[in-house]
């Protein structure tokens, strides 16, 4: 079982130098090993799948920043991982991460942004220690991103359901752009009548779909808010390039 380890503290209190504290105070979970990098440390968590790594950092609040590989037993390499955490130290000298998430303007191995989230709707480490982080610690974890697929400007709630959409633990993976749809099709019977997130996979699929039906019509929204649509009067010209174009575009463009 995975514990967190506690330890004394010796303190005063501040007001009389002869008065003696002692304070119990985490330190880290258990099983954890130091990091390369100067106050991060590591742990894992292994299927026959997968390994998933959370690297954390812990002063008045704990960061965390995940990793998922494939296999039960694959190590960390460095040169992958410190960008991210170089980056997370900057923001961490800076501004800090105000509020339960947002988004940060850092570019990093290729990803537009620095996500995080915090509070209830956090998943990484969840489990991982017992009887868990104290109420009075803020965990935070802070994950790579692409502009086309968050906004900082949703509920908490919201946001954290699209990331849990989103493969955030895989610091290798391709844009997932957030886009929602409406449809109506013909013989297929297909009928979106309020906008509906859906992912540019399942979008493509339909719109191969309805092009192919005289009564088709689909309209498609990215991030920004901008409507692609098609139809007969529109015309289906390239499609499938279109409409991945309009998905990735975001307000770094």
């Amino acid at each position: 079982m995975t514990n967190i380890v506690w330890r004394r503290r010796g303190s005063t209190c501040g007001s009389c130098a002869r008065c003696f504290l002692e304070i119990d105070v985490m330190e880290y979970i258990a099983d954890a090993m130091p990091y390369a990098r100067a106050g991060w440390r590591t742990a894992s968590r292994a299927t026959a799948i997968s390994t998933v790594h959370a690297l954390y950092h812990q002063a008045d609040e704990v960061i965390c920043f995940g990793v998922k590989l494939s296999g039960p037993v694959r190590e960390l390499v460095s040169t992958v991982v410190d960008p991210f955490l170089i980056a997370i130290d900057a923001q961490m000298r800076g501004s800090g991460l105000p509020g339960d998430c947002g988004l940060l303007p850092r570019s990093v191995s290729g990803f537009d942004l620095l996500g995080y989230l915090s509070g209830a709707e956090r998943r990484l480490m969840q489990g991982w220690s017992d009887p868990g982080w104290p109420d009075d610690i803020r965990v935070v974890h802070v994950f790579p991103c692409y502009a086309c697929e968050l906004s900082a400007a949703w509920p908490t709630q919201r946001f954290a359901s699209i990331v849990r959409d989103l493969q955030v633990l895989d610091i290798a993976r391709t844009p997932s752009p957030y886009i929602e749809m409406k449809m109506r099709g013909g013989k297929s019977k297909l009928l979106i009548k309020n906008w509906s997130h859906e992912t540019l996979r399942s979008t493509l699929v339909y719109a191969k779909i309805l092009a192919e039906e005289p009564e088709g019509v689909l309209e498609v929204k990215n991030l920004m808010g901008d409507v692609l649509a098609f139809s007969k009067a529109d015309g289906w010209h390239a499609y499938e390039d279109r409409i991945t174009a309009h998905a990735l575009r975001s307000s770094l463009a």
